[in-house]
C-alpha cells in the first residue's frame, strides 16, 4: 500500500506515454513544436508494463493514460492490451482526433472513462486555439464515445476574452450530452517574473 507522510493511501497512477501531440494549442506548446527527447530517456513499453505492475502490486488500483497525446504512441495498442491484463480500472485522457481508429480497443481492454480536451464549443475558435483543423473529427468521435457507452468527461481551458463567454455552453451541453463532468479552468495570461505570458490557472466560480 502506498501511504504518504499525512497518511493519506494512493490508488491512483497516471502514466504519460510520451511528449509528442498532434495538436499546438496556444497555451500549451509553440507553434513549431518543441525539441523533443531522445527516444532512450523514455521507458519502454516492457518497462512501462513493468512498472504498472509494481504499483497495482502496491495497492493501485487505477492507472490514466496521458501525453502528450498518448493515442500517437505508435505502440499504443499492444501496450493497451497489456494493461488491460491487471485487475486495475483504465483510462484517457485525449483530444480526440484518434478516438475512432481506437475504440473498439478501448471497448475491449474495459476501458471505460474518456477525458477529453475541447476547448470551445465553435469551430473557428477550436481550430484557432490549437492550430489545427480537427474540430468536426472531435465532435464525431465525442459522439461515438457517448453512444459506446463510455463516461466521457470534457476538460476546457478557459482564457479570458478568447472563450470564457462559453461557460453556459459547457453547462447546457453537459446535460445534453449526458456528459459525467466538465472541467472548467480559467486561464489568464500573466507576465510572471518578467519572462513574458505564462497560463495562470484558477477557478472560474470563486467569488471576488
Amino acid at each position: 500500500m502506498l501511504i504518504d507522510q499525512h497518511a493519506r493511501k494512493h490508488t491512483y497512477l497516471r502514466i504519460s506515454l510520451t511528449e509528442r501531440c498532434n495538436l499546438r494549442c496556444t497555451y500549451c506548446m509553440p507553434e513549431e513544436g518543441i525539441q523533443l527527447r531522445d527516444k532512450k530517456e523514455f521507458m519502454s513499453q516492457e518497462e512501462t508494463i513493468q512498472l504498472a505492475k509494481t504499483f497495482v502490486d502496491l495497492g493501485v488500483t487505477k492507472i490514466r493514460l496521458t501525453g502528450g497525446e498518448p493515442l500517437i504512441k505508435k505502440n499504443f495498442r499492444e501496450l493497451l492490451q497489456e494493461l488491460a491484463k491487471l485487475p486495475v480500472e483504465i483510462s484517457i485522457t485525449t483530444n480526440g482526433i484518434l478516438l475512432d481508429v481506437y475504440f473498439d480497443d478501448l471497448k475491449d481492454a474495459g476501458v471505460k472513462g474518456l477525458n477529453i480536451s475541447l476547448d470551445s464549443l465553435i469551430e473557428e475558435k477550436v481550430n484557432r486555439i490549437s492550430r489545427r483543423n480537427y474540430f468536426s473529427r472531435i465532435q464525431k468521435n465525442i459522439d461515438e464515445a457517448l453512444k459506446r457507452g463510455f463516461n466521457v468527461k470534457l476538460n476546457c481551458v478557459l482564457m479570458k476574452d478568447e472563450n470564457d463567454d462559453e461557460i453556459l455552453d459547457f453547462i447546457e451541453l453537459s446535460k445534453e450530452k449526458i456528459l459525467v463532468f466538465v472541467s472548467l479552468n480559467l486561464c489568464l495570461l500573466m507576465e510572471i517574473n518578467g519572462i513574458g505570458l505564462k497560463p495562470y490557472l484558477i477557478n472560474p466560480f470563486l467569488k471576488k
